[in-house]
This record gives C-alpha cells, structure tokens and sequence, in this order.
C-alpha cells in the first residue's frame, strides 16, 4: 500500500511540474469601466495588451500586463506620461501611479 501511494504521488508530482508556471498564476482581467479620480476609465484587454480612455480630458492608456500589474503610457489634452496599476488579490481594484 505505501509503495503503491508513493508512485502515484510521484506521478502527480511529475505532471505538476510539466505545467506551465501560468496555470497557477491568478487571471486578472482589466476589462471593464473603473471609477478613477479623472472620471471613467474604460479599459478593453486583448491577451496581455490594454487599451483604453478616461473622461478627463479626452484621455487615452495603452499598456501591458504582466501578472498583476499593468504598465504603460496615458496621454490627453495638455500632457502624457507613463503609469503602474497593480490589481488587488481580489481583482475588484487597483491602486497605481502616473507620472
């Protein structure tokens, strides 16, 4: 019985490790309208890249995901920049900043 429980954990153990190191990462999803401090920010999200705009200004973000953050670039009306998002465990909200 021991040896016959250690091989088929053994055999589990070996399939685990074929894996890919995404199957246990979490799957954010940044689609979606979010409330920001410069009004909507509607992001659309098509595999790692996301586009998006936000009220204030007219203002557009391009960025890439990467586990759970999100980086790129916002321009608008009078200036643009770069930004960090990092989502929440949750995945209900991020918190970030621009510069």
């Amino acid at each position: 019985m021991h040896r016959k429980l250690t091989a088929i954990l053994l055999a589990v153990s070996m399939a685990l490790a074929l894996l890919p190191a995404a199957t246990f990462a979490a799957a954010y999803s940044w689609a979606g309208t979010w409330s920001s401090n410069f009004g909507d920010l509607t992001l659309t999200q098509n595999g790692n890249a996301v586009t998006g705009d936000y009220t204030y200004n007219g203002g557009k973000v391009t960025g890439t995901v990467q586990g759970n953050q999100l980086s790129g670039s916002w321009s608008e009306s009078g200036g643009s920049g770069d930004f960090l998002f990092i989502m929440s465990d949750d995945g209900l909200r991020f918190d970030g900043h621009y510069r």
